[in-house]
């Protein structure tokens, strides 16, 4: 494949993640972007690494912004999101991020959740979750980095069958053993 042959490629690419294309000598570098960023348990664990908390209600007004009239009901959210994490938690500890941490971290947690964006064939876009009941004891944190890589795709592609589109995941929460589903 020649250089031209590789650039025409790469420009009708449908691929939604190919954001920009580099091209060198013989090779092609694609950039991709994600929505969210995956660390390593390593670098996690440090004190170090501090997740910005904000409250949800700011958060879902900066996702009303980005898709507009976005109907996201309130109740199916807790008080807090981690924007490293991207996660929701409900906390009424002073220091969220050593709450957070140890959140991550639990084995006892009955479902985690995941919240996503998808657009109707009308062009609007419409809040979904999905639960996952945890058969084990995995942890949140564990949970996060396994949706992103096996179960995402499946789920983008059930939203798919019913004709919308996946945008993107917008957070992850949790169900505790003594709440109820919504």
């Amino acid at each position: 494949m020649n250089a031209s042959s590789s650039r025409n490629l790469a420009t009708n690419c449908k691929i939604p993640s190919l954001q920009k294309t580099i091209f060198s000598k013989n090779k092609i570098q694609a950039l991709l972007y994600t929505t969210l960023i995956v660390l390593p348990t390593s670098m996690k664990k440090g004190s170090a690494m501090s997740s910005k908390i904000v409250l949800t209600s700011s958060y879902v007004k900066a996702l009303k912004e980005k898709y507009k009239d976005l109907d996201i009901p309130a109740y199916k959210l807790k008080e807090w999101f981690s924007t490293s994490r991207r996660v929701f938690f409900d906390c009424e500890n002073k220091d969220k991020n050593a709450f957070l941490e140890q959140l991550l971290e639990r084995t006892d947690l009955d479902a985690f959740i995941i919240f996503f964006v998808v657009r109707k064939s009308s062009g609007l876009y419409r809040f979904m979750n999905a639960s996952f009941r945890n058969l084990g004891t995995e942890t949140l944190e564990h949970f996060i980095n396994r949706f992103h890589k096996q179960l995402e795709a499946m789920t983008r592609l059930g939203v798919q069958a019913t004709g919308l589109e996946y945008m993107e995941c917008i957070g992850h929460s949790y169900k505790e053993k003594r709440e109820h589903m919504h």
